[in-house]
C-alpha cells in the first residue's frame, strides 16, 4: 500500500502530495502539486508562485513586486523594481550572487545596447552596473532564485558598488 504525505503551505494554501511505494523492490516517490482549491498544477508553476508570494509578503515587498509569468513554456518570477538601483542589487537579493549570467541570459533585450565599460586599469565591468529604474522588470527562473533577506537600505542608497565582470 502506498504511503502519502501532504505538505501544505500555511501562507498560500498550495500543497504537495508525495506518494512513496515499492515497485520491483525499489522505492518510487511521486510528488504532485496542487492549488489551494485542489486543482493540480505544474511543479514549475508551484515553485514560482510560492517564491513570488514569499517575496511579496516579506521585506522584499519594500523594494519589488513580483508575479509568475510563463515564457516559452517555462515559468519565471517577474521582478519589478519599486525604486532605482543597480541590477547587481536585484541579483544579490534574488539569486544570492551578483553576476552569474542568469539575468543576461533570460533578459537579453533589457541589456541590449548597454555597454558597461571598463575600469581605469582596463578590466571589464559587469552588466550588473546597469541602473534599474522604478518599474523595470526582469525575469528570473524560479530554480535560480535564492531568497534570504534583501540587501540593506544603507547598501542600496549610500554604498555605490561597482561590479566587475565575472571571470569564467
Amino acid at each position: 500500500m502506498p504511503n502519502e504525505i501532504k505538505n501544505v503551505s500555511p501562507a498560500t494554501g498550495r500543497y504537495t502530495v508525495t506518494t512513496t511505494e515499492t515497485k520491483n523492490g525499489a522505492k518510487v516517490e511521486t510528488t504532485k502539486f496542487f492549488a489551494k482549491d485542489g486543482t493540480q498544477i505544474k511543479a514549475d508553476y508551484y515553485t514560482a508562485a510560492e517564491i513570488s508570494d514569499a517575496a511579496n509578503n516579506s521585506d522584499y515587498a519594500d523594494y519589488y513586486s513580483t508575479k509568475v509569468v510563463q515564457k516559452d513554456g517555462k515559468y519565471f518570477v517577474a521582478v519589478t523594481a519599486k525604486d532605482n538601483f543597480k541590477v547587481g542589487i536585484l541579483a544579490n537579493d534574488f539569486i544570492g550572487k551578483v553576476d552569474d549570467g542568469t539575468l543576461s541570459k533570460y533578459n537579453p533585450e533589457y541589456f541590449k545596447n548597454y555597454d558597461p565599460g571598463y575600469t581605469d586599469d582596463g578590466k571589464p565591468l559587469s552588466r550588473s552596473n546597469k541602473e534599474m529604474q522604478e518599474g523595470d522588470t526582469l525575469l528570473i527562473p524560479a530554480e535560480n532564485i535564492n531568497l534570504t533577506s534583501p540587501t540593506s537600505w544603507f547598501f542600496r542608497k549610500i554604498v555605490t558598488p561597482v561590479y566587475q565582470a565575472r571571470s569564467n
